[in-house]
């Protein structure tokens, strides 16, 4: 099992566009820097004399972004009366796939493939950041 949490407003894969020369880049600001983030904590806590991890893999992530300014109330803190879930964007979707891919290119597992379970949640909390649980899947158990 491979515990990491990485600081900073957590960023989502978007789509990959081309441009007119017919050159693809992604779209989506801020991105190739989370990714580096993400990659550089999965790798302080992975060492690079471990194997590969191999098989099916569960992956357990809580998004966490900071309130935005229309939650907080006259003292500066967040109103009570606001919802702990985000339900804007960006998507959960593109969250996991930033994170997949990440792990995948920290040289964690083979392919992201191989993430057979999925656990997310994007919350808003007093730090941004994203706490990741990789782990192995025993093949009898379900999801």
């Amino acid at each position: 099992m491979i515990v990491f949490e990485v600081d900073g407003v957590p960023v989502g894969q978007g789509v990959l566009r081309r441009n007119r020369y017919g050159a693809t880049y992604e779209a989506t600001k801020g991105h190739g820097a989370w990714r580096k983030a993400v990659i550089a904590a999965v790798q302080a806590e992975y060492e690079d004399s471990e194997p590969m991890m191999t098989g099916p893999i569960g992956v357990t992530v809580l998004f966490t972004f900071p309130h935005p300014k229309a939650h907080r109330t006259g003292t500066g803190r967040p109103s009570a009366a606001w919802r702990t879930y985000m339900r804007s964007k960006p998507d959960l979707d593109h969250l996991i796939r930033s994170i997949g891919d990440a792990i995948a290119i920290a040289g964690v597992i083979k392919d992201d493939s191989q993430i057979v379970h999925w656990d997310a949640l994007k919350v808003y909390g007093d730090e941004a950041c994203a706490r990741v649980v990789i782990r192995h899947m025993d093949e009898g158990q379900a999801a």
